[in-house]
């Protein structure tokens, strides 16, 4: 059963995490190594493999006397994973998928810490030095600004918020995570709220980009927009990225000569010539 641990329960779990990782002797451990579902028969974790990489578990067993408390080490992670309340019963956790995918074509140690919430003192179970095989990640879609054309993104023509929108894909599971990176001339925040954004279990992503902001980009220049996967800032993984040519100036659609002097402020008539070498030209554009 998933728990919220105090901050002291946390703490202690955490630490009793420090030998064990660093394979010092295990030998007094009241508790077993973990065991990774699913492995091939060498005991290998290959995330291409029947959709492996969506569908990793850690089980912990024989079972844990309830209702001690339980916390999860996946290579250096121990905040991805909620800790369990047991309840007397095997426990299988699933591994995220951003988890997987960050330690492939590594060998990695999984560990479990065990705490009788009356006691302060934890108990790390053995490590599993688990190796993980390669991931070959899929094509994800890129963001699209769906006021652009042809990778030019005209600023000066927006009437209202641009759109920004992230196409569904395969691969997608509610609970991930989206970050968005901005790299534009002048640096612009387009959308906290994609810092991170929560993935529906299916279907496209769609929010609004700030039109002011949008045209604070200096006619000529680059936006790039760069979106990563993962669970927190400091396990992200790439998505996909896209970038605009930046057009800050109206198209001209007309232009209108209202009056044409010589250089001594004659005015040429329509249709008029002048041996002048220097006129001056008065009228609008639009």
């Amino acid at each position: 059963m998933t728990t919220t641990l105090t901050e002291n329960q946390r703490k202690l779990l955490e630490g009793s995490f420090k030998d064990a990782a660093s394979s010092k002797s295990m030998i007094n451990a009241s508790y077993p190594s973990p065991r990774v579902e699913p492995v091939n028969a060498f005991g290998v974790l290959e995330p291409d493999v029947n959709d492996a990489v969506n569908k990793t578990y850690i089980v912990v067993e024989p079972a844990v006397p309830a209702p001690f408390l339980v916390l999860f080490y996946w290579n250096g992670d121990t905040t991805s994973i909620p800790a369990e309340t047991s309840n007397g019963a095997p426990i299988r956790v699933k591994v995220p998928a951003e988890l997987v995918i960050q330690a492939a074509d590594k060998r990695i140690n999984v560990i479990y810490s065990v705490l009788d919430p009356s006691s302060s003192t934890p108990v790390p179970s053995d490590p599993l030095s688990l190796l993980v095989g390669k991931y070959t990640p899929p094509v994800y879609p890129k963001p699209v600004i769906t006021e652009a054309s042809d990778g030019v993104l005209n600023v000066s023509a927006l009437t209202a918020d641009a759109n920004l929108r992230v196409a569904d894909w395969p691969q997608q599971v509610a609970g991930q995570k989206l970050w968005l990176t901005v790299i534009s001339d002048p640096p612009i925040v387009l959308q906290n709220k994609w810092r991170p954004v929560a993935v529906p279990a299916s279907g496209p992503l769609s929010r609004k980009l700030a039109k002011a902001r949008l045209q604070t980009l200096k006619d000529g220049s680059t936006l790039t927009l760069k979106l990563e996967i993962g669970p927190d800032e400091q396990h992200l993984s790439p998505f996909s990225e896209a970038s605009y040519a930046v057009k800050a100036v109206p198209d001209i659609t007309s232009v209108t000569i209202d009056r044409v002097t010589d250089s001594k402020g004659t005015d040429i008539p329509n249709g008029g010539t002048t041996t002048d070498t220097s006129v001056t030209i008065s009228g609008s554009v639009a």
